[in-house]
């Protein structure tokens, strides 16, 4: 994580946190996420430890894979009524 900010090391961080979160609540192995969102599990541990942050097209299959929004990936905010693009 050289060259980051301490702001975008915590964004990093919260945002592992939150996946490894909802994968364990999903019950799902980061084998089994990576399968879904067609990357290596390896990605997976490193986007969960805050190593990694995942770009705009693996957010957009996480988001769908675990069935959350990616504000809720990225801000930790939950998805409010009429929200224009809830996860399928």
């Amino acid at each position: 994580m050289a060259n980051l900010t301490k702001r975008e090391r915590l964004l990093a961080e919260r945002i592992g946190e939150r996946l490894r979160q909802r994968r364990d609540e999903m019950r799902l192995t980061q084998v089994e996420v990576g399968n879904r969102i067609d990357c290596h599990a390896n990605m997976v541990a490193n986007y969960e430890a805050g190593r990694n942050t995942p770009s705009a097209a693996v957010l957009w299959r996480l988001s769908h894979a675990m069935g959350r929004s990616i504000d809720w990936i990225v801000k930790g905010d939950e998805p409010q009524e009429g929200d224009p693009c809830p996860p399928t």
